[in-house]
């Protein structure tokens, strides 16, 4: 009898690790915000500095919901994982990358700035995983009704 179930390929469940990764960095981060004492948020020139652009509980809340979306993308089984992907890698990566913007401004050592930098990298590599992906089904199922 012959097994009828799809196993994933390497590069497959290297990039289902990645999201997943990425995802908890960004949740766990995003944790990280939301428990920050208001006296920490006063005593950092970064957090301070994050707090007058937006109010520094919504960076939290912002990184969660984009780890959320982020991590339901590779379970999505149709081609919407990649709209998620892309939605979610947008929201995180723009968030990070301007989270990583003010901290290299603001900080006096690099350790933060460079951590949310590689995970806005990583955002950046999967946003265009995604839109590669999508691209490609699009342009099959056109070549399709040709």
């Amino acid at each position: 009898m012959i097994d009828k179930r799809k196993s994933l390929s390497n590069i497959e469940v290297e990039a289902m690790l990645l999201y997943v990764f990425v995802s908890t960095s960004m949740a766990i981060r995003g944790y990280a915000i939301l428990t920050t004492s208001e006296a920490s948020v006063v005593r950092s020139s970064l957090y301070s500095t994050m707090d007058k652009i937006l109010p520094f509980n919504l960076w939290g809340i912002i990184f969660i919901l984009a780890a959320a979306v982020i991590l339901i993308s590779p379970i999505s089984q149709t081609y919407r994982k990649y709209y998620f992907s892309i939605a979610g890698n947008l929201i995180g990566g723009t968030t990070a990358l301007m989270m990583a913007s003010i901290g290299f401004i603001e900080s006096h050592q690099g350790f933060t700035p460079l951590q949310i930098s590689s995970i806005a990298f990583f955002n950046i590599v999967l946003f265009l995983h995604g839109g590669t992906h999508l691209w490609k089904e699009k342009r099959r199922i056109h070549t399709l009704h040709e």
